[in-house]
């Protein structure tokens, strides 16, 4: 996990489910390790691999109380029940993470969440 800053250890943290064999990923990764990214709430990034034992288990916990079909690619974020867009600003070089939009809903109307693998 990516260790949050100015007292918010307790927070909930955004989770983002990525996978190894999924090469949109690595980008998410790389960026997420360098800490070269910009969020909208304050809260701590945990980074799941979904392709190992704890990342397919957390995966499948998540799975059981989404939404049908909320979950439909990798890379993809949740954070409070809420799916988050990720997009990548090739131009400054961050990753930008967007949890909260209109009504809680960080996307617009038809707009996929996540990369296809």
């Amino acid at each position: 996990m990516i260790e949050p800053t100015d007292g918010q250890e307790t927070a909930e943290p955004i989770k983002v489910f990525t996978a190894e064999h999924c090469v949109p990923c690595h980008e998410i990764v790389e960026l997420l390790r360098e800490e070269r990214f910009a969020s909208d709430v304050e809260a701590p990034i945990d980074l799941i691999d979904i392709e190992t034992e704890d990342g397919f288990d957390q995966l499948r916990l998540y799975l059981e109380s989404a939404k049908e079909n909320e979950l439909s690619a990798v890379p993809c974020a949740k954070y409070k029940g809420e799916i988050c867009k990720l997009e990548v600003d090739e131009e400054m070089g961050i990753l930008l993470i967007t949890c909260e939009g209109e009504e809680g809903n960080p996307t617009e109307e038809g707009e996929e969440e996540g990369i296809p693998t």
